[in-house]
């Protein structure tokens, strides 16, 4: 199904990450059939989309599918774009998101501010939420249950089978995703405003058969099962004692492992439906009982 696969676990932080390779940081893992590449670890998000950029270069004249998986959400719970842009259109959403967000050379960003904004726009309180303590802006509460009447759910579609998942509502603390999905969709605009070619799944529906091309998904690495310790043992002079280090090599690997046949039965494109297209879905969690691995990973 895909030729190469580039998986991203992305990250929210203010400020670059330290030199030495840590937690909750980002990672990239790049392979193709014949070789997977240990996972590479980026201090910044300009410096993650300098290299992505360059991967989307080299790859994207090549015969074959590529796929590039985020770890965040590409879209919003159903609704949220129409009263922000005046359409359920995602580029447009992510248009509106860029054209707002700040987001310097060394994380240094306005998500705050720009979350606030966009509250003040909805009616009641919300729908977003979180901030540290010495952050104050008057649209933005620090607690969830300090929020009523925004209209909006909590979750989107793709969210629901998914044990412990996070609303892209929350900005801050702890398993928070909400930081990392507005200031990583401002990096993916301008990423498809430079190549416009890309294939937003599943926003532009099914991908076709031989796609010749670069294929953008969001994804969930914290689905595949992680053999950790065998990494460490087999590379101990790379990252793996790092989870999100190992988890961006498993997920690179489980994606070129997909089979087309697999991939459609999990995707039928009669699911890809409106409410789909405007929040996205998550690429590995199957829209039916198909599974995408159907043999060793779950």
């Amino acid at each position: 199904m895909f030729d190469r696969v580039l998986t991203v676990d992305w990250s929210g932080r203010s400020k670059p990450s330290p030199v030495a390779p840590c937690a909750d940081a980002i990672f990239t893992c790049y392979g193709d059939q014949f070789t997977l590449s240990h996972p590479i670890y980026h201090r910044t998000r300009q410096s993650a989309m300098d290299y992505i950029h360059t991967v989307v270069e080299t790859v994207k004249d090549q015969k074959g599918t590529t796929l590039i998986g985020f770890d965040f959400s590409f879209g919003y719970p159903r609704g949220f774009a129409e009263r922000l842009t005046g359409s359920s259109d995602v580029r447009s959403l992510w248009r509106c998101l860029a054209d707002r967000i700040q987001d310097d050379a060394q994380n240094a960003n306005n998500r705050f501010p720009v979350a606030a904004d966009i509250n003040g726009i909805f009616p009641g309180v919300g729908p977003f939420w979180g901030a540290p303590a010495n952050v104050q802006y008057a649209d933005l509460p620090h607690k969830g249950s300090q929020r009523q009447g925004h209209g909006l759910p909590e979750f989107r579609a793709t969210e629901d089978g998914i044990k412990g998942a996070q609303s892209s509502w929350k900005l801050f603390t702890t398993g928070s995703v909400g930081s990392q999905a507005l200031l990583g969709i401002a990096r993916l605009h301008q990423l498809v405003s430079r190549f416009p070619d890309i294939h937003l799944w599943p926003f532009d529906g099914r991908i076709p058969p031989a796609f010749n091309g670069v294929v953008l998904a969001e994804i969930f690495p914290s689905i595949f099962a992680l053999d950790q310790d065998d990494l460490i043992q087999r590379f101990p002079d790379q990252a793996y004692h790092i989870n999100d280090a190992v988890q961006v090599r498993t997920s690179t690997e489980a994606f070129l492992q997909v089979r087309r046949a697999d991939w459609d039965a999990a995707y039928p494109s009669d699911l890809l439906d409106d409410r789909v297209r405007e929040e996205g879905w998550i690429a590995g969690i199957s829209m039916t009982k198909g599974t995408l691995w159907s043999h060793h990973h779950h």
